[in-house]
């Protein structure tokens, strides 16, 4: 049989970057296996989410989130929505910009959908990501 090498690169959705090389006298069916086991495991993981760990404390990017899912769950906020119910719910002032770099972070981690109004950003939970039913 003859000698062959194989290099496979993949990315993921979250950036991470895997490669593999495969070397020497090997079968075309072996190959098909390997990468039939790539996808198998591929489908099996769930989308990126933050660590529910840091959700159950009682941090201020817990808070949020918590809150999010309590009153903004069926529709769209903004920033200033998300500061106003923050100081009203926790009796704890947080500054427009912290509420929307924390509410960049959720969206960027693909916990909130956003979309450009205007000048602002609206954010909505994203479809399926109820993500807080856990111990609060």
């Amino acid at each position: 049989m003859k000698a062959r090498r194989i290099r496979l690169s993949i990315e993921d959705a979250n950036g991470g970057k895997y490669t593999i090389i495969a070397e020497g006298s090997f079968q075309r069916e072996t190959l098909l296996s390997i990468l039939a086991s790539l996808e198998g495991s591929r489908q099996d993981e769930t989308p990126a989410t933050p660590k529910l760990d840091l959700l159950r404390k009682d941090t201020v990017q817990a808070r949020v989130a918590r809150l999010i899912e309590e009153r903004f769950n069926l529709g769209s906020f903004t920033s200033s929505d998300l500061k106003e119910a923050f100081e009203e719910r926790y009796q704890q002032p947080i500054s427009l910009s912290a509420a929307a770099t924390y509410l960049s972070r959720l969206a960027s981690r693909g916990l909130l959908q956003r979309q450009r109004n205007g000048p602002s950003w609206l954010y909505r939970l994203a479809k399926g990501r109820h993500y807080l039913s856990v111990e609060k």
